[in-house]
């Protein structure tokens, strides 16, 4: 049993016979739910959280794994409406043998989202309140959800290599779309809990506020709707390196009129 389970965590996804995929997702399920404990005992460690906190987490990490059995034992489905396989890697890999196509890493992403959440929430717990933890339980998923949604998007066109290619790589359009969701969406989020709770904002200026970030969101995890308006090739790194300086003013839009509304600036 040891070596079959060896064996399946170096099994690549594609690779897996179709009679051994339910073994292979819960290989799998396992392998996400002991990453994220240990992330989670870190963080249980570090903050020395309560009972209910430390639930909160573990429900995170239980619905992860749910995701991955679920995902990866679907395989085929999956495969039939998103070519979850590449052959066109240069990059640490021999040429053009079939590797996991970024739409595939768009589902393995969403696979980590229940986790991730819960961790957010538990820290908006503890070093803010219920509204800033509520705030953030809603607005860490949307970077994910949307992505998952537009997967086609992040279909691979190109050879991958190190020439400078990598194509809509889905981490790095993530990691944008993490810090506007944590700032200028969870701040929004905020706004509009506080109108509806203890008033003193307007609802409409609230709403306005939210449509704005989310629409940056949007915009954040769509490369391919950057690609058409910047005028350089976003699916090589010096491209992508150039709209950092466009992405990093558009996430602190988000923070900027959070400021604005608490009477900072």
């Amino acid at each position: 049993m040891k070596d079959d389970f060896i064996r399946l965590v170096k099994t690549q996804w594609i690779e897996v016979e179709n009679n051994e995929l339910k073994n292979y997702a819960l290989v799998q399920a396992i392998m996400f739910a002991m990453i994220f404990l240990c992330i989670s005992g870190v963080i249980v460690l570090f903050l020395r959280l309560d009972l209910l906190k430390v639930f909160y987490l573990f429900c995170g990490v239980f619905l992860t794994a749910c995701m991955a059995f679920l995902i990866f034992s679907k395989r085929e489905w999956f495969d039939e409406r998103y070519d979850l396989t590449y052959n066109g890697y240069e990059v640490g890999y021999r040429d053009f043998e079939d590797r996991l196509s970024y739409e595939a890493v768009v589902l393995m992403l969403l696979v980590a989202m229940p986790a991730l959440t819960s961790m957010f929430f538990v820290c908006g717990l503890y070093f803010g309140n219920t509204i800033v933890a509520v705030s953030e339980l809603i607005a860490i998923p949307i970077p994910f959800i949307l992505m998952f949604l537009r997967i086609k998007a992040y279909e691979n066109k190109i050879v991958i290599n190190l020439k400078g290619q990598i194509d809509f790589f889905p981490i790095l359009y993530l990691n944008f779309g993490l810090f506007n969701a944590m700032a200028g969406i969870a701040f929004s989020i905020r706004t509009i809990l506080v109108n509806l709770i203890y008033g003193g904002y307007s609802l409409m200026l609230c709403l306005l506020y939210f449509i704005l970030v989310f629409l940056i969101e949007l915009f954040l995890v769509s490369p391919d709707v950057a690609d058409k308006i910047f005028p350089w090739n976003l699916r090589t790194i010096n491209g992508y390196l150039k709209s950092v300086f466009i992405y990093v003013p558009l996430v602190s839009v988000g923070y900027g009129i959070f400021l604005v509304f608490e009477g900072v600036i």
